[in-house]
């Protein structure tokens, strides 16, 4: 049984919703960071275009797949000398 009435006055009730607000906080990612890891991320997709291309025998496929990983590991490396730079 749930309490209720002028009794409970100035109590907070356990299933009251919160007035609490929620902070949200803004992560900030330093652009080398994330240069880095959707470099990564780019090598892996590429990686598994790659193979799908391979066991599929769309060449088209694979050769993105290729691309993609490239320009994955050029990205990788801005965000590795981003980070010794200080950006």
């Amino acid at each position: 049984m749930i309490p209720t009435g002028s009794s409970m006055a100035g109590t907070k009730s356990a299933y009251a919703p919160s007035t609490r607000q929620r902070s949200e906080r803004k992560v900030t990612v330093k652009s080398g960071t994330r240069d880095e890891t959707e470099g990564k991320w780019h090598q892996v997709k590429g990686k598994i275009k790659e193979i799908v291309g391979k066991v599929s025998m769309n060449r088209d496929l694979e050769t993105e797949g290729e691309e993609e990983s490239r320009a994955g590991e050029v990205q990788e490396k801005i965000g590795e000398i981003k980070k010794v730079v200080g950006k």
